[in-house]
């Protein structure tokens, strides 16, 4: 669920064993399966962050780590090219969950729809020009979210 798959208790023993698997490590497994099992719209801040606090992790030493976990989220919902209202929408629930800011939903946005927009516009001005590739680049930029100018921006870079 939500693009991330669940470590079960015997893995997470056995990295435990095997790579000397930290407490903080551990935390964020927990963190990450959780989402993995349970839809973004049922998860609750205290039940998601529980095992930092457990584990002694804060939140500005998880920031980098609750990133990732939020851009894996981000790249399933843009797999089939298209992210709906309802993704959207969830998205801003995960960022306030895992207590991101702004800006850094900002930059892995960024890092993750605008670079997939960018080699899908790089793969169709290969496969074909004109009015007809760039009229469904405009489609794509908007299913997307992509605002306009971000959108040429990236297509003029081209």
């Amino acid at each position: 669920m939500n693009g991330l798959t669940v470590i079960d208790g015997e893995r997470i023993r056995l990295m435990e064993e095997l790579l000397h698997l930290s407490t903080a490590e551990r935390a964020f497994i927990e963190v990450s399966n959780t989402l993995a099992t349970t839809p973004i719209t049922e998860i609750t801040g205290e039940a998601l962050l529980k095992p930092l606090r457990e584990h002694g992790v804060d939140l500005e030493t998880a920031r980098p780590r609750l990133r990732i976990l939020y851009a894996h989220v981000l790249q399933h919902f843009v797999l089939d090219r298209n992210l709906t209202d309802r993704e959207a929408s969830e998205l801003d629930r995960l960022r306030d969950l895992l207590s991101l800011t702004q800006d850094d939903v900002e930059e892995v946005f960024s890092s993750v729809v605008h670079r997939t927009y960018e080699q899908l516009a790089r793969r169709s001005s290969l496969d074909e020009g004109g009015a007809g590739g760039v009229e469904r680049l405009t489609e794509l930029s908007k299913s997307l979210k992509i605002p306009e100018a971000v959108a040429q921006r990236i297509l003029s870079s081209l």
